[in-house]
């Protein structure tokens, strides 16, 4: 049942996370990205919480109290509550301290979490487990960076403070590369700790690749949200799990 388990975290965490954020930056993103179906008025804002926020959440809350030990259920349900109360402070407090900082800690320490949860689900949380957790906060919570440089119209007219609004867009990436070279030296230290193949190490240094890519693309002019240089930043997450996975599958 352990692909359940993780569906259910998967569907808490998209729904409870990026469709809600989408709520609360509904005025934003209509400076910043206006041909969203929710910010171009086809779907009603109650439709578009009912079924893509609230319904998502509540299925994937009851599943996993149903699928876990009632005492791990409730520790798994507990922590991902507690990511997402770290979400609400995120939303609602434009200004989180440390001139940006505050909010991009938020963005890492959540994926961490998140990361925690698979352990927690089978009573077991190693060294290990926090090393892989930390390289993939630290990937996250630097990559998304690029997010707020996309973002700068919309995000300072609401008098939001980010990294690129503060310390400007070319420090701002300078911080994102600096977190993600960190981020996939702690992902090589798991992966030698694992004795992991070399084609492992590949898929890594590949979602380096694409990432450092990505985020050089969105420096020097104004992209679309998904447009090529923020879609191979994204995609460059995954590939980056995609070999921790791996590292454990051989």
């Amino acid at each position: 049942m352990d692909w359940l388990v993780a569906a259910c975290v998967g569907f808490f965490y998209m729904g409870g996370v990026s469709a809600l954020n989408d709520v609360f930056d509904l005025e934003r993103d209509k400076v910043n990205h206006p041909n969203r179906p929710l910010t171009r008025g086809d779907l009603s804002l109650r439709h578009y919480v009912m079924g893509l926020v609230i319904a998502p959440v509540v299925i994937s809350l009851l599943l996993l109290l149903i699928t876990l030990a009632p005492a791990r259920g409730l520790l798994v349900v507990g922590i991902l509550c507690l990511i997402e109360v770290m979400h609400l402070v995120y939303c609602l407090h434009p200004n989180l301290g440390m001139a940006g900082f505050g909010r991009q800690l938020l963005l890492t320490v959540g994926p961490m979490l998140l990361v925690l949860v698979g352990g927690l689900g089978h009573g077991l949380v190693t060294s290990r487990l926090i090393l892989c957790a930390v390289s993939i906060g630290l990937f996250f919570g630097s990559g998304i960076i690029l997010k707020d440089l996309s973002d700068i119209p919309g995000d300072q007219k609401s008098g939001l403070v980010t990294l690129p609004i503060h310390w400007g867009r070319n420090l701002a990436v300078k911080v994102s590369c600096f977190g993600q070279l960190v981020a996939t030296s702690l992902g090589y230290t798991y992966l030698i700790l694992v004795r992991a193949s070399v084609s492992v190490f590949g898929w890594m240094t590949l979602s380096l690749v694409m990432s450092l890519t990505g985020t050089m693309t969105l420096l020097h002019r104004k992209q679309r949200y998904w447009g090529p240089g923020m879609l191979m930043a994204y995609t460059s997450q995954f590939i980056f799990e995609l070999a921790l996975i791996l590292s454990n599958k051989q």
